[in-house]
């Protein structure tokens, strides 16, 4: 090629990337050719990914080609649009998202659920307490026979396999109080109150071991008198034992028993990965100072506390605490409602509370603190840092669990079992009832675990006599098996 030639080249190159370059950048920005009006206008875009693998979906009324997983809805003038999923089987999702110029509006796990989910019966008897381990791979409950509380059930929530008999018959209970997995689910302990015996007991089951020995605390340390017990997250063998004025840990593989806190008075406790949180009073050096609590932190292998929030907003006996897997503190004030987050300071973020729990979001690297009060269920997100009211009820909220991505939070109200989107803004967080039941024992208070797969939870239900699925205004009536635990389908992967 002639250098005559080249230099026409790189000429034209240059005429084509001046002449298009702004073209590409006002399309990058939203701009589309309007062939009606032969002038750009500004347009927006709709992004949502979701679940079942295929929906019917609509803008305004008007319908796209069926789509597969996630769909991208280009070319909308700015401003509010109405989009609408659907599917045969599947309560339909619509919601009102806004557009602007040369951004995207995403809606990330979007979820439809079955107009009538799938139950499936594991128990055969009124069931008592369920747990799911820290990985929600398996499950247990107690199960009667007759007056007594005598077998512990287990299942994996990740086949269809029956239930097992964890033990049978070797302890007769007369009611049960804790039933909780340690964080490598090797262990279980639980609480209860012997046929005959008017104290509670306090037992630990060893997995690990094919013969499942089931110890009772009091035979290795009988001169322990404890309120409350709840696992080490920072040690899975360690479960922490909470007395008035003492924290011990006691091992449970070898049940040795470890002072860590004592001659203080302990008003909460938590742990994580990091070491173990707790509430006391802050030492006065004068009579005439006012009463303050801060909060202390044994971290690791260290056995000396560390002072980290110093004072606490409020003065409380009795707080609960949730220690975040990227290491924020939220903090509830039992006495007054009041919660606070934060990780060397808080700052109060929500009132008129009654539980706190975490859960990390999927795909993002912040966390949701779903908080309920009798009647209103709020989020807290770690990353716009802002409290959000998800709905609010006339009837009392008996229960409430975040999903396994913190993406829906499930709740009970009224006898009727619903679910929330957590994802508030934009367009809302949408409800939607998933089952309705009446209870012959009212003051039951049904208890919902998440399995692994997060289309599946686990409720355990009280004496049922019969749930509708609600489907777009109507109910219809369908049969629930016998009481007990059921696995519930909710929507398929």
């Amino acid at each position: 090629m002639s250098s005559k030639s080249r230099l026409a080249l790189f000429l034209t190159i240059i005429i084509i990337f001046v002449a298009t370059a702004p073209l590409l950048l006002l399309y990058a920005l939203g701009y589309r050719f309007d062939r009606i009006t032969a002038a750009l206008r500004p347009t927006g875009t709709i992004a949502i990914r979701f679940v079942p693998a295929t929906v019917q979906v609509s803008v305004d009324g008007v319908e796209k080609p069926e789509k597969k997983r996630f769909v991208k809805l280009d070319g909308l003038t700015p401003g509010n649009h109405t989009v609408k999923l659907e599917k045969d089987g599947y309560q339909t999702w619509e919601k009102t998202l806004p557009t602007t110029v040369s951004e995207i509006t995403w809606q990330e796990h979007v979820i439809l659920f079955y107009t009538d989910p799938q139950l499936s019966q594991l128990s055969t008897q009124p069931a008592s307490l369920l747990a799911a381990d820290s990985t929600g791979e398996q499950i247990a409950w107690w199960e009667p026979t007759g007056a007594a509380i005598t077998s512990l059930y287990m299942a994996p929530t990740n086949t269809k396999t029956t239930p097992r008999a964890i033990f049978s018959g070797a302890i007769q209970i007369a009611t049960t109080d804790q039933l909780t997995w340690s964080p490598d689910a090797r262990y279980i302990y639980f609480s209860g109150t012997p046929i005959g015996d008017t104290t509670t007991r306090h037992y630990v089951i060893d997995l690990g071991q094919a013969s499942l020995p089931v110890t009772q605390l009091e035979s290795k340390h009988p001169e322990l008198s404890y309120t409350t017990a709840q696992w080490d997250r920072s040690n899975p063998e360690r479960l922490l034992l909470l007395q008035q004025q003492h924290i011990f840990a006691l091992n449970a593989r070898t049940f040795t028993l470890q002072p860590l806190v004592a001659e203080e008075p302990v008003y909460g406790i938590a742990s994580s990965s990091r070491g173990i949180a707790y509430i006391t009073s802050k030492t006065l050096t004068d009579a005439s100072q006012t009463p303050q609590n801060v909060l202390k932190i044994i971290a690791g292998t260290n056995t000396v506390p560390e002072t980290r929030i110093d004072p606490l907003p409020s003065v409380c006996d009795h707080y609960a605490i949730a220690w975040s897997r990227f290491d924020e503190l939220a903090i509830l004030d039992q006495c007054a409602g009041a919660v606070a987050v934060g990780t060397t300071t808080l700052t109060p973020v929500m009132q008129n509370i009654s539980n706190i729990a975490w859960a990390a979001r999927a795909t993002r690297d912040h966390e949701v603190l779903l908080a309920n009060s009798a009647n209103e269920l709020w989020s807290w997100d770690s990353e716009n840092r802002q409290a959000e009211l998800l709905t609010r009820t006339s009837k009392p909220i008996v229960t409430a669990q975040l999903n396994a991505t913190g993406t829906h939070v499930y709740y009970i109200s009224d006898q009727t079992f619903m679910v929330s989107e957590t994802q508030v803004t934009p367009g809302g967080a949408l409800q939607f009832p998933l089952l309705s039941w009446t209870y012959e024992a009212p003051s039951f208070i049904p208890i919902i675990a998440q399995g692994i797969t997060p289309s599946e939870i686990y409720v355990l239900a009280p004496t049922p006599k019969s749930h509708t699925a609600t489907t777009a205004g109507n109910e219809t009536p369908a049969p629930l098996p016998a009481a007990g635990v059921f696995r519930v389908q909710l929507y398929e992967e």
